[in-house]
């Protein structure tokens, strides 16, 4: 390889962002499904304490979860009601505890034949 190619690479790699720029993270989160229909949960457990609060209300299985900054992420399957669509994404604010939701088509998981590489 060239000289200036390899800098370039070099470059690059070194620009990525590293998990050591990560902030530590002082929460998990934990998706319960439920035990019927619509009681799905996600469980907060303080890194540092062990304490945990449960955030409930989701009107459905909780499917997914992820953090995005300082919001919470839960796909929701919801009991089926007519034409309406079964899939919600219910966004939580970390900081004021609002919670918007979106509705979606399908929750499923489940990668589909000849979707994702």
């Amino acid at each position: 390889m060239r000289p200036a190619v390899l800098l370039v690479l070099f470059a690059l790699v070194a620009a990525c962002d590293s998990a050591s720029d990560a902030p530590a993270a002082t929460a998990l989160y934990v998706g319960n499904r439920g035990a019927g229909e619509a009681d799905g949960t996600v469980t907060r457990v303080d890194l540092a304490s062990g304490a945990t609060e449960t955030l409930g209300g989701f009107g459905g299985r909780v499917r997914s979860v992820a953090v995005r900054g300082r919001r919470l992420v839960v796909l929701v399957e919801r009991p089926a009601s007519g034409e309406e669509p079964r899939g919600r994404i219910a966004v939580v604010d970390l900081d004021t505890g609002a919670r918007t939701e979106t509705p979606v088509g399908s929750p499923s998981i489940t990668p589909r034949p000849n979707c994702c590489p």
